[in-house]
């Protein structure tokens, strides 16, 4: 399970980012669209479409980082998804935007002929038609990269005067996780406790991009 880092040695979120003009004012209410692709597997009986667990968990560390948001940001939390994949993951708590193409409907002469998405019709999904002029930052993550419980409290700092961030990821061990355990809340509870153990990964896991951009 992979978590974004949170403290720093100042207890700040670990960034790559540049002072820039254009990004949110101290006092303003910022919005922020945070977009992942989500996708549907076979459960493990086989018997049908399943949500894999480390999205569960994944979605259900946004949820709880959403819940401690501070008040002046805004977090619309929007899963893009294929409409094949749309009624297994109907109870995801999140706006669902429909991709209206993929791998598979445009390169058929790849096989097998798998359905994934494209990165800019994720963007485009999350980006809702009042929002087009709009001022808000997105955010993007993959589905399996989870949130640190004040991620959104920590991040809200960053976007004065920036736009544009680049944070990585901590790697948690699974030394002291028990990987067969199917409650999301139970599972954060222990990715919590081991956050000291926290590995820094040299990857790029979560873009944060103004709408001016």
């Amino acid at each position: 399970f992979l978590l974004f880092a949170e403290h720093s040695s100042h207890g700040e979120p670990r960034s790559t980012d540049a002072p820039l003009p254009g990004g949110a004012k101290s006092g303003r209410r910022v919005k922020l669209i945070h977009v992942l692709n989500a996708y549907a597997i076979k459960g493990d009986n086989n018997d049908g479409p399943a949500s894999p667990f480390d999205q569960l968990s994944t979605i259900k560390s946004i949820e709880r980082a959403r819940r401690l948001r501070p008040p002046d940001l805004e977090v619309d939390f929007v899963c893009a998804v294929f409409e094949s994949d749309r009624q297994a993951l109907s109870d995801l708590p999140c706006r669902k935007v429909i991709l209206r193409r993929s791998t598979r409907s445009e390169y058929e002469f790849i096989q097998p002929s798998k359905e994934l998405p494209f990165l800019q019709d994720i963007i485009n999904a999350a980006i809702a038609d009042e929002d087009r002029d709009a001022d808000f930052f997105l955010m993007l993550t993959n589905s399996d990269i989870g949130l640190t419980k004040y991620f959104y409290k920590h991040l809200r700092p960053k976007l004065e005067s920036r736009e544009a961030l680049s944070i990585n990821r901590l790697t948690i061990p699974m030394t002291n996780i028990t990987t067969k355990i199917t409650n999301a809340a139970a599972f954060l509870a222990q990715v919590d406790s081991n956050l000291e153990l926290g590995e820094k990964h040299p990857g790029y896991d979560c873009f944060i991009i103004h709408s001016s951009v």
